[in-house]
């Protein structure tokens, strides 16, 4: 079914995407006018283009929370389902990283709008949830993507630029698919991989270690949120 996005006066059809049933897919959607009566209509973009560089006519503000789009520099990123592998996985790392002592607001999807032409939604944020409808300025000091079949790696590594860029401390990216490892993203630093028997820390963020499978592996994660004897 396609979607209708409303902004700038002009009503903007996108058609479906494709989903695999397993992972998230997002696609990057470049829009161009056409003749001066004509409808804009979406152009889909090539992943290896460097779209973030040029700017795009869309704000964050006529977007409704449940419309599936982000936005990356005014360009519109069509945001499909998560299948069931993804989907677990986020929910046990929500609510493992929640119930940190230290963590005093956390959410799933929750979209950040940084600047009037940039909206992400990281899988999992930790920190800056207000408990109010709309989009939440600024960006998460920890934020946890999950990568899982069909992940768009050129958006990803946008979208962890971009998050950097506005404030977010650290970006955690849980790699589903081969190996199990988690990537640790840094502004400043190299990347890092933590792998299975490691454990993630979160200075200033969480209080207590996070073990790598513990955002993934819900009966790890049960270990964390209710800890023996307890």
């Amino acid at each position: 079914m396609s979607a209708i996005l409303a902004q700038l006066g002009t009503e903007i059809e996108l058609p479906p995407g494709r989903a695999d049933g397993l992972g998230m897919r997002s696609e990057v959607h470049h829009l161009a006018p056409a003749t001066p009566q004509a409808s804009w209509y979406p152009q889909e973009m090539s992943r290896s283009l460097p779209y973030q560089t040029s700017h795009g006519p869309f704000r964050a503000d006529p977007i409704r929370e449940g419309d599936p789009y982000e936005l990356s520099n005014g360009h519109v990123i069509r945001c499909l389902p998560t299948g069931g592998r993804g989907s677990d996985a986020v929910a046990t790392g929500a609510a493992v990283l929640k119930s940190d002592p230290e963590v005093d607001s956390a959410g799933v999807g929750t979209g950040y709008s940084p600047s009037p032409d940039t909206l992400r939604a990281p899988d999992v944020a930790v920190g800056n949830v207000p408990r109010e409808p709309g989009w939440v300025k600024g960006v998460p000091p920890l934020a946890v993507e999950y990568a899982d079949t069909g992940q768009d790696e050129a958006d990803l590594a946008t979208k962890i630029r971009e998050l950097l860029d506005a404030g977010t401390k650290l970006i955690w990216v849980v790699r589903l698919t081969g190996p199990r490892r988690v990537e640790i993203h840094q502004s400043g630093r190299k990347k890092r991989i933590a792998r299975p028997g490691e454990e993630l820390r979160a200075p200033g963020i969480l209080r207590n270690p996070v073990p790598v499978e513990a955002l993934y592996d819900w009966e790890m994660g049960q270990k964390i949120i209710q800890p023996a004897g307890c």
